[in-house]
């Protein structure tokens, strides 16, 4: 027909099309007729119709002629219309006639990179995933570079999915070396996307690779690779799925439900109605795998080969047979071939020389049509391998087979691969699988096949030695019978097991440590090796060994002779075979422990697993620990239990049990207990029965109780009698506060007291004694425990005791002595006080555990009994409690006192380990210990067991007198109605009523209340429009929105109903409520008792009573006593509204709320807040379980959207809290609070603009280690609202506000969100305005040598890390942080840190969307990279000889390393090339970072080397000014007798006044020598003679020409006001010209006589060398006491000092006064340099104290004071600097000379200042204290007019009153008050300007006006000052007339309070 046709011509059409793309090549090689050039399209057409391989013939002539034998074989099958040869790829035809096809098994040698194949995964890893492949291959799958690499695999794939995968490619790799060296082969495969879908267009029948990349509200986001996006609905995913990760993925692919989390791999499918080619995102469906398995390919459907995926079940012919298999064609254009291993069924053939040719027949007919699945393509070699087994076709499990280690008899081979290995049958299956194919499975021949599996032997494990392939075709031929052994079954592809039939493997014991049981038994096992110390090593063969330690050779290990030593040696000789048992097996690290001991192995009974030990069951093992306490028995497994000594001792006799037992014994034991303990605690057991399924076998520790007592006469075979056992092993049932009549026990012994570890005082000591079980124990318990051992403690003998016989322990010991003894029976009745609860009989009979307790108190006996026989009499309402006692408040208890606490109290136990508290408020701290009490309960908490109680002492018995009257006078109820009811008072939360109705009782002790949680009122709707003011918050009144608005005393209140009732200290209280049942709140019309009465997501009417701190959220009750939390965010959206809520809502207002889900609320929480919780003092008020709930407004409002709580959308603008207190989370960053519990992180560089970028703009944030700790904050507790109490609900409204620095900690700020979520509860927010504004694209970017700024996020001894951008992070080595050398770079660039650098590289140049860091940049962040335009030194350019400057950079023993100035270059100073004088070591020479000149004395030019000198002699002839910027780096000896040379030449010069520098006045007499302008030359004899003469001559040449540099600067004050001795420094100016002529008629005379000038001459040289010596020993001695640092005299005294402080400036100033001192300001000005360079960036202080001293130095003698101030600004606060050089010129005008220039320069540097930082007020107020300090009035009220048009509004009224503070003190008073009275009449409420006011008043001395203020602001009616601000003003005004005035007007003030009292109440 014409369609059939048509569809023909389509068909052929296309396969024209693939044949176009897809030619085949043999062997790599393209045909001849292809290489040759085709000139015109006419002969290409030619061409292509003579070659055409679907109607002609096929024509290729092969050069080789083994190419042309093969291509021969593939040219005589016939094509037809198909494009691939018969059967495929790697099909060969042999045979006599050529046309014997053989299908090529897909071996690794031909797999080749591109192939796909199906795979199962068969293990998975973090790192790696093991997939089984066609052919009994194995692949590898590695973590992707393309995907999400930091995802774990764990989290991408799951044990048993199916999955096609792509070859990357193939490895083989030699392992080992020598003999035991193996080839290791790995086949690398991808599950990736872009590589399974291909590049070509998808199909909607294929199916397509996807990664979940997010998980969205409605479905999930798919990569599909290649830049293809899908979307993935809910409603398209079959069966059941979790959108949340878990811990453990490693489920099995039948697991019905399916993980769907980011980076979780599938094969979707394309919904059927999509449009594949318009979508940019492609709709998904997840089909279940039973859904998969019946999707077939189309025949319609054409694919390329290249997108041909393994997986796809496809309908095929069969064309032909091959010897080992079927060939097939399918989708009219492709062939392949079934390999006969792929048929799911094996038959045997006949005999050895046939092969089973019965399978032919199978596929004749019918059976030629099958449905296959593609498990191999190989596009380049056209290879297409398909399978029919029944599990592949239903991708389900295959059928199990045998377990590793089986051992098969007879196994018969099915088909032998020559050469290769051999396919041996398993036993038939029992039924045929229920899978296979119809027509298969009728055909009874294959379906007797499908029941028979398959082993298969590779011929290396088929001998134990080396087989030659002849002998292993012949042995192993078909239908031979061989025993093979089961290896592995992990191919679950081919569904066929891996064995071996080699001896040693088949006899082997054990194949692997895997194999290697704990309790296992072998027989006859080899010795290989005795290792030192005595243990033995066994063989188990296969490279599996087994070490047996010296303790476990023989029984009995503690025995030592020469027999024993022979016995051993023989018995253990190498090769001698034993017999061993298994202790236990590390299978990691491949040990295993056996033991040799002939009685464990042969014990029948082992324990190797706690969960299976039973109570009663007995074992045997071995001590393995033996300490003071008990001896520890080792079973196998590592499973250990202990024998107490008490045990030992009480059921064997034994006195001393490390005598009699020893290490590595063999004992047989019997178990007593085995339960799990959940910590140290030996209470805190876990109930195995319940609660192992939810905790794991993971959970705590087991706790085995042995016992050595096993009577072999009781029982046999390891059982005591069934009916004993089930007895003894379950929980005795004691009574606690059974009363034990007298003689029932008898004291077996005395334990004496013992002294507290940890603080004073003694634990007392008890005695064990021996009771009978009748008088405790249950009547069913009797007969299987007839004694039990208890304890009586010292201190339950009296009720009371006197203090000598309990002052000390010994004391306490000798009165128990007294009252009992050891082997007598007691006299006294006893009671039971409590037990371990858990204990069995076993335990008590064996003394394990703690023992009961038993008290002999006489009151507590005598209640006991008469509570008992009396019943109802007085006595009984005295009650003893326990943990089942139902207490209430009012209850009588009696106890006795434990412990008394100075800081809490008392407290009181009880039976049973109930323990009360009477507090320190109630007298608790001033009972006695252990006394007994009765007391009654005032508050309760049964929420915890045992409860905790607060009590009161009772004194009397009246109160339970009172207690039963008031309970006859009425009977009221809740639930009951009351008529009508009188309001007799009302305040804010309460209201105090009278009931009218008749009959009820009025008296004193009856109260009734209505709380206002339970009045009618309506709901707020919305939030106010209107916020209340400051006044009307601050003001508690009851206004219209409050329930008891327009209530009034005296109101009849009706219609009421009853809540609930109480007794609280002897009073009743009735709790009413006026709800109609009609009404919104009508679900409040009872009193809820507990939080759990409440469900969530149900509707609840609440009253705020108290808002949380912080801005946290409102506080509001439903009932009374049940306090909930509404938090803020659950408030509202409007960050207004957040930021004040005291504004927009009262105390009082009603509230319409949702109860949250508590779990659903946590279960995002996160790392943020947690639910608050009340302590443990307000627990003790009430007496109703008070958990919190949390509620929320904005659901009601909202009619109960949940879509704002689950869920955040990318660029929705939503609002958060700052939570400065949350655990950070990549921090640096501002971690918030958002709706829903969500965690919202802002990045740093979110903050705010780039160009608006701080420093340190979060402070400094330390991320804390949490093992999850510290991951969370405490709300504040929520108001207790006790029944009994009325609440005084204060808001602090009385807070001023006042702005908040940076990111206050609880603000509301809105953000934007960048990043949603899907599984992790941390949305990425951003504060930027841009981003608020709506822009959402990343930051582009930089380029290389580009400069950047950023944050630094972490500093290590490598480098530091920093933050360009949210998605951008770069890096800095640690050389390029800096380009000096950083002693500590950890702590100069921290966290936070802003810097700037240069880009040098950017490592990752794509951006990848699914990874949070798209780009990796390298920075350089040196000073010298960045502002230096200088081309750097090269290495070329360095020159031998050559001197440069450079700084020390690292040292070591053998020399010293400097890098060279402005180059990269370093190179090594040998420790032989530091010092021209020999040293031992540099490092007391040098130090890191010193500056200092080289010379290059070699270079290296091919290692780029270069070899420095640093001796002086290099340097001698050098200028001295080259050396400036290395002054000051060393101070060595030649610099100390430099300074000693100039001292000695100025105690010449100066004649008899010695300049001593150890003089306290050395600063001053310099001065006064510089000023003496007397030319010292004139002094000196022109006739001295010699060398004396000459020196002299030259000194004073030096000395003219120092005197010379300082003429040219003024006469300097160097008195800095520093101490440099003990005394201060005394500045003396004047002269003293006697001492000048004496020294100079002195010398004079001297010059006259020769001889006496020789004398002079050498008791000058004499007094100088002992002036010298006591000069060092001075200094020695300040050294070695430390005084040194104190007083320093040199520069090495500063170099000392600021090396071990670097970071104080004082030191730093003193320093620079030290050479101010010397008339050096060059040495002053580098000092200040140096110090601006070593100070840490952070001291900025202490930076900006050092430029202030340097500025005061330039003012004073130097010419560049305004260029400092313009270098100071560049490194400090501009703003700062600036207010210090107007103070130091205002200084300078009092002390100057020239008082107009001076005033002229300060009123130019107060007027820029201004001008520059117009709106800061600081600088307006310095410059307005500047001119009233100066008496410039006018000037500074022009100025201040100036300064209010400049300055914000909200800065004017501080400017002002500072403004009339100065005029206080430097103006007139009158214009003070004038600005005064005008600011307080435009701000009447700020007290703060009125006590300032009143202040300068009484400081001016009048008292008077004072008064007048503070009298006329609390008469004026009109101010509207709340209370408390009342209360300020009179407590101030009573504390001015308590110090200034008299006690009339004390009373004065008193009666204006009064009057204002009564106008208020008016």
């Amino acid at each position: 027909s014409y369609s059939t046709s048509h569809a023909s011509c389509q068909a052929l059409k296309h396969m024209m099309t693939i044949l176009q793309a897809e030619t085949s090549f043999p062997r790599g090689r393209r045909p001849r007729e292809k290489q040759e050039k085709e000139s015109s399209p006419q002969k290409r057409k030619f061409k292509l119709e003579k070659n055409d391989l679907l109607f002609g013939e096929q024509t290729i002539k092969q050069s080789k002629k083994k190419a042309k034998k093969n291509e021969s074989s593939h040219a005589n099958m016939p094509l037809g219309n198909y494009s691939l040869p018969l059967g495929g790829g790697h099909v060969r035809f042999g045979g006599k006639n050529g046309k014997e096809a053989i299908i090529e098994a897909i071996s690794f040698q031909k797999l080749a990179k591109g192939t796909k194949l199906l795979g199962v995964i068969r293990e998975v890893n973090d790192d790696f995933c093991l997939v089984s492949l066609p052919n009994m291959l194995t692949g590898y799958i590695l973590p992707s570079k393309k995907g999400s690499s930091d995802i774990p695999l764990r989290k991408q794939l799951c044990s048993g999915q199916t999955l096609s995968v792509k070859v990357l490619k193939t490895s083989t790799d030699k392992v080992g070396k020598g003999k035991k060296q193996v080839t290791r082969r790995r086949i690398e495969v991808s599950i990736e996307p872009s590589d399974i879908n291909g590049t070509g267009e998808l199909s909607r029948h294929e199916l397509l690779r996807g990664r979940i990349v997010s998980v969205e509200d409605h479905g999930l986001i798919v990569d599909l690779g290649d830049g293809r996006k899908g979307f993935c609905k809910f409603s398209n995913i079959e069966g059941e799925y979790e959108t949340e990760d878990v811990e453990d993925d490693n489920y099995s692919a039948d697991v019905s439900k399916r993980l769907l989390n980011e980076g979780r791999t599938y094969d979707f499918v394309i919904e059927e109605n999509a449009s594949i080619d318009s979508a940019k995102i492609l709709p998904l469906s997840l089909l279940k795998d039973e859904t998969l398995a019946t999707r077939a390919l189309p025949s319609t459907y054409h694919p390329t080969l290249q997108d041909l995926q393994p997986g796809s079940l496809v309908r095929t012919n069969v064309e032909a047979f091959a010897t080992n298999g079927l060939l097939v064609s399918f989708s009219t254009i492709f062939r392949g071939s079934i390999s006969s291993s792929h048929f799911g069924a094996n038959w045997i053939p006949s005999n050895k020389s046939e092969k089973p040719e019965e399978w032919k027949s199978v596929f004749e007919g019918n059976s030629r049509t099958l449905m296959a699945r593609i498990i191999t393509v190989d596009a380049r070699t056209k290879v297409i391998r398909l399978s029919i087994q029944p599990h592949l076709l239903s991708l389900s499990k295959a059928e199990k087979l045998p377990p590793p280690g089986t051992v098969i008899e007879n196994a018969t081979v099915i088909r032998l691969d020559h050469n290769i290995g051999a396919l041996l049958s398993l036993p038939l299956l029992e039924k045929v699988p229920s899978n296979l194919q119809p027509s298969l499975a009728r055909n009874n021949s294959f379906a007797e096949a499908s029941k028979r599996q398959a082993v298969y032997v590779h011929i290396s494990k088929a001998s134990s030695s080396r087989t030659s392939e002849e002998s292993f075709n012949k042995h192993y031929a078909p239908s031979t019978k061989h025993k093979v052994r089961i290896l592995s079954t992990t191919h679950l592809i081919d569904g066929v097991a891996t064995g071996a039939t080699a001896t040693e493997m088949v006899d082997a014991h054990v194949l692997n440590y895997e194999d290697v049981k704990p309790g296992n038994i072998f027989r006859n096992v080899p010795v290989c090796k005795n290792m030192e110390g005595g243990s033995v090593m066994v063989d188990f063969g296969l490279g599996v060994r087994g070490i047996i330690p010296s303790l476990h050779l023989f029984d009995k290990s503690n025995i030592t002779s020469d027999y024993r030593t022979r016995l051993k040696n023989e018995k253990f000789k190498i090769e001698r075979k034993v017999d061993v048992r298994v202790l236990n097996v590390e299978t990691k690290a491949k040990r295993c422990f056996v033991t040799a001991k002939p009685s464990l192995v042969k014990a029948k009974d082992c324990f190797d697993d706690y969960s299976r030990i039973e109570v009663g069951q007995r074992g045997t093992g071995f001590i393995s620990k033996i300490d003071s306490k008990a001896v520890y028995v080792t079973f196998f497994n590592k499973v250990y239990g202990r024998v107490t000594a008490r045990s030992l001792a009480a059921e064997l006799g034994v006195e001393d049990h490390l005598a009699d037992y020893h290490l590595g014994d063999v004992v047989k034991c019997r178990v007593i207990s085995c339960r799990k303990r959940v910590g140290k605690n030996l209470e805190t057991y876990v109930d195995t029965e319940s609660e192992e399924v939810e905790h794991g076998q993971n959970c705590g520790f087991w706790d085995l109780n042995l016992s050595l007592h096993v009577d072999d006469s009781e029982c046999s075979d390891n059982e005591l009698g069934i009916e004993k056992a089930k007895k003894m092993s379950q929980k005795i049932g004691l009574r606690a506060g059974a009363i034990l009549p007298s003689k029932s026990m008898k004291v077996v012994e005395l334990i004496p007291s013992i002294d507290k570890k940890r603080e004073n005082g003694f634990i007392p000591g008890h005695a064990i004694v021996r009771v009978k079980s009748k008088y405790i124990a249950r009547s069913e318990d009797v007969s299987a425990l007839p004694f039990i051992e208890c304890k009586i403690p010292f201190d339950q003998i009296l009720d009371s005791y006197q203090n000598e016989d309990i002052a000390t322990k010994k004391d306490m010991d000798s009165f128990a002595k007294k009252h009992l003894v050891v082997g007598k029976k007691i006299e006294q009745k006893g009671l039971l006080l409590h037990y371990d609860h858990k204990k069995s009989s076993y335990e008590y009979a064996s003394a394990v555990g703690k023992l009961p307790v038993i008290s002999l108190r006489p009151c507590l006996v005598r209640n006991a009994h008469e509570s008992s026989d009396e019943g109802i009499s007085k006595a009984a309402k005295v009650l003893l409690p326990t943990c089942e006692t139902n207490l209430y408040i009012g209850a009588f208890v009696q106890g006795y006192i434990h412990e008394v606490n100075s800081r809490h109290g008392a407290f009181v136990h009880f039976l049973d380990g109930v323990v009360g508290l009477i507090p320190k408020l109630k007298k608790g701290v001033t009972l006695s210990k252990w006394e007994t009490v009765t007391c009654r309960i005032e508050a309760l908490d049964v929420a915890c067991r045992p409860p905790k109680i607060l009590l009161r002492q009772s004194s009397s018995a009246e109160d339970l007198d009172s207690e039963d009257t008031v309970n006859k006078k009425f009977n009221i109820k809740a639930g009951d109605k009351v008529g009508k009811a009188e309001i007799l008072d009302i305040n804010f939360s309460r209201v105090n009523l009278k009931v009218l109705d008749e009959g009820f009782p009025s008296n004193r002790t009856t109260r009734v209340r209505l709380h206002m949680s339970m009045a009618e009122s309506a709901p707020l709707q919305c939030v106010r429009h209107r916020p209340f003011t400051k006044e009307e918050t601050q003001i508690e009144e009851i206004n219209e929105g409050h329930p008891f608005y327009k209530w009034k005393k005296g109101k009849i209140l009706k219609q009421l109903i009853c809540v609930e009732t109480y007794v609280l200290q002897g009073i009743t209280f009735i709790e009413l409520s006026n709800m109609k049942g009609n009404t919104s709140n009508a679900a409040n019309s009872t009193l809820f008792q507990s939080p759990s009465e409440l469900k969530p997501w149900t509707k609840l009417s609440c009253v705020v009573v108290r808002f949380a701190k912080d801005r946290q959220g409102l506080w509001v009750n439903p009932s009374p006593g049940l306090t909930c939390l509404v938090p803020s965010l659950e408030i509202s959206e409007d960050i207004k509204v957040l930021n004040n809520l005291q504004k927009y809502f009262k105390v009082g207002d009603r509230l319409d709320c949702i109860v949250m889900n508590k779990k659903n609320w946590q279960k995002h929480r996160g790392w943020g807040l947690r639910i608050p919780k009340l302590n443990t003092e307000e627990r003790s008020q009430t007496s109703k379980v008070n958990d919190t709930l949390i509620l929320s407004w904005l659901l009601s409002l909202n009619g109960s959207d949940t879509t704002g709580i689950l869920k955040k959308k990318r660029g929705e603008l939503i609002a958060g809290r700052i939570n400065n207190s949350m655990r950070l989370y990549r921090p640096p960053s501002l971690m918030l609070e958002l709706r829903g519990g969500f965690r919202g992180r802002c990045c740093i560089t979110e903050l705010d603009e780039p160009d608006d970028w701080v420093n340190m703009p979060l402070g400094r944030q330390e991320q804390k280690k949490f093992d999850e700790l510290r991951d969370i904050i405490e709300l504040e507790d929520p108001p207790m609202l006790h029944n009994g109490d009325d609440i005084d609900v204060a808001s602090n409204n009385d807070q001023t506000e006042s702005d908040v620095p940076g990111y206050a900690d609880g603000e509301f700020v809105e953000c934007r969100v960048l990043e949603g979520i899907a599984a992790d509860p941390v949305v990425e927010v951003s504060l930027r305005t841009s981003r608020l504004e709506g822009d959402l694209d990343e930051d582009e970017p930089p380029e290389e040598n580009e400069l950047v700024s950023g944050f630094v996020v972490n500093t290590n001894k490598k480098g530091c890390f920093l933050r360009l951008s949210r998605n951008i992070e770069g890096r800095v080595i640690l050389k390029e942080l800096a380009d000096g050398f950083l002693r500590d770079p950890i702590a100069s660039f921290p966290m936070g840190r802003l810097v700037m650098g240069r880009v040098k590289a950017i490592r990752n140049g794509e951006i990848k969307t699914n990874k949070k860091i798209s780009h990796n940049v390298d920075v350089d962040l040196r000073e010298s990279q960045i502002l230096e335009d200088e081309k750097k030194l090269q290495f070329e350019e360095v020159e031998v000889g050559g001197k440069y400057k450079g700084i020390i950079t690292g040292i070591e023993e053998y020399g010293v390393f400097v890098r060279l100035d402005k180059s990269n270059i370093s190179g090594l100073v040998h420790k032989s090339e530091c010092s021209d004088v020999k040293t031992k070591t540099v490092h007391e020479l040098y130090d890191p970072g010193d500056l200092v000149k080289v010379l290059v004395i070699k270079k290296n030019t091919e290692g780029r080397k270069i070899s420095l000198s640093m001796k002086a002699s290099h340097f001698s002839g050098d200028d001295s000014s080259d050396d400036s910027s290395l002054e000051n780096t060393d101070v060595d000896s030649d610099t100390d007798a430099e300074m000693e040379d100039v001292s000695n030449e100025r105690d010449k010069r100066y004649g008899n006044e010695t300049v001593n520098s150890d003089d306290d006045n050395y600063v001053s007499k310099l001065a006064r020598n510089v000023n003496n302008k007397e030319d010292d030359s004139d002094t000196s004899d022109s006739s001295n003679e010699g060398s004396d003469s000459e020196k002299e001559d030259s000194d004073s040449e030096e000395d003219d020409g120092e005197s010379d540099v300082l003429k040219k600067k003024q006469t300097m004050d160097t008195d800095v006001g520093f101490n440099w001795g003990h005394n201060p420094i005394q500045a003396d100016r004047h002269s003293d010209s006697d001492s000048d002529s004496s020294s100079q008629d002195e010398s004079s005379d001297d010059d006259g006589d020769e001889v006496g000038k020789k004398s002079h001459s050498s008791r000058k040289k004499a007094a100088a060398r002992r002036l010298e010596e006591l000069q060092v020993s001075k200094r020695e001695k300040a050294l070695a006491d430390g005084t040194a640092d104190d007083n320093p005299e040199t520069a090495a005294d500063f170099e000392r000092l600021l090396a071990s402080d670097p970071n104080n400036s004082e030191k730093w100033i003193r320093y620079m006064a030290y050479y101010l001192s010397l008339a050096d300001m060059d040495g002053c000005r580098r000092v200040a340099k140096r110090a601006f360079d070593r100070i840490d960036f952070r001291q900025e202080g202490e930076k900006l104290n050092v430029w202030t001293a340097l500025l005061t130095m330039e003012l004073k003698y130097g010419v560049d004071f305004e260029e400092t101030i313009s270098e100071a600004c560049q490194q400090n606060n501009p703003k700062h600097v600036y207010l210090r050089a107007c103070e130091l010129l205002e200084k300078e005008i009092s002390c100057s000379e020239n008082t107009t220039h001076a005033v002229e320069r300060a009123d130019n540097l107060h007027s820029k200042m201004c001008k520059k930082f117009r709106s800061k007020k600081k600088v307006w107020i310095a410059h307005l204290s500047y001119l009233l300090k100066q008496g410039r009035h006018q000037e500074a009220h022009v100025l201040l007019k100036r300064a209010l048009g400049s300055l914000p509004s909200y800065k004017h009224v501080e400017t002002m009153s500072k403004l009339a503070q100065l005029e206080f003190e430097f103006g007139s008073i009158e214009r003070a008050r004038t600005v005064f009275s005008g600011v307080l009449a435009k701000y009447p409420k700020r007290l703060d300007l009125l006590f300032v006011f009143v202040d300068k008043e009484i400081k001016a001395g009048k008292i008077d006006a004072a008064r007048s203020h503070l009298r006329k602001t609390a008469e004026n009616t009109s101010n509207k000052l709340n209370d408390k601000q009342m209360k300020k003003l009179f407590r101030k005004w009573m504390r001015m007339e308590e110090e200034h005035g008299s006690e009339e007007q004390q009373e004065e003030v008193k009666d204006v309070a009064r009057s204002y009292v009564e106008r208020r109440n008016d």
